[in-house]
């Protein structure tokens, strides 16, 4: 199933899998081995839904995977003190209930950068579907990532790897950088990333831009 917005100019393929598609071993397999390569981590939790990210010959770029909180506990309320919408209802929101908050996790790209697209699709996606927040584990690497984007991320609490009483995961060094739980506002981050879209198109042409390594790893 394609997942691409209209609102999003994408030359590459991103399809949906569920827990019984027949393509979802292939996209497990991938978010593995790239946190075997980046993290020395055996990762066997995967969250409900997988989404991937082909290039134009048919390879996979990127994953990643997502849950909505009403489906059930989210993997990251075990480093929380209190459900996710209790922990939302800090940061000022009011009446946020558990089926317009999704967590994204898995994410693993190829190459630096790629993780560009999948969040840009993604929160154009989310948006469609009237979701209000999406809250994810990151570490310090991939937050600058979102807030080069020009997103706003709120932090709600550290990763702390002991908590995680059910994991069935061997994570490797990757604890060691550090991970947080952090919150995104998906409308807000929708309505910046399609005005800056569209200031994109409307620039210019000629000059020459010189572009960032971001240094996207895989995350969980």
């Amino acid at each position: 199933m394609s997942i691409n917005p209209p609102m999003v100019s994408c030359p590459s393929q991103l399809s949906l899998h569920e827990q019984a598609s027949e393509t979802r071993a292939e996209v497990e397999h991938f978010i593995h081995d790239r946190f075997v390569t980046e993290h020395n981590a055996e990762v066997r939790d995967f969250l409900p839904t997988l989404v991937s990210c082909r290039g134009t010959q048919g390879e996979l770029m990127a994953a990643a995977g997502f849950q909505l909180a009403s489906e059930g506990v989210l993997f990251l309320e075990a480093y929380l003190d209190a459900p996710i919408e209790a922990c939302l209802a800090s940061l000022g929101t009011t009446g946020c209930s558990r089926d317009r908050i999704v967590e994204v996790g898995n994410l693993a790209t190829q190459r630096p950068g790629q993780a560009r697209q999948l969040i840009i699709t993604l929160a154009a996606w989310f948006h469609r579907r009237q979701l209000e927040w999406a809250v994810l584990t990151l570490t310090p690497v991939l937050i600058n990532s979102f807030r080069r984007l020009g997103l706003e991320v709120h932090l709600l609490a550290e990763a702390v790897q002991s908590r995680l009483l059910h994991s069935l995961s061997d994570w490797g060094h990757y604890y060691a950088q550090h991970p947080r739980v952090v919150a995104v506002s998906i409308p807000a981050s929708a309505r910046h990333l399609r005005k800056a879209a569209q200031a994109h198109r409307h620039r210019p042409r000629g000059g020459i831009s010189k572009g960032h390594n971001n240094g996207d790893r895989p995350h969980v």
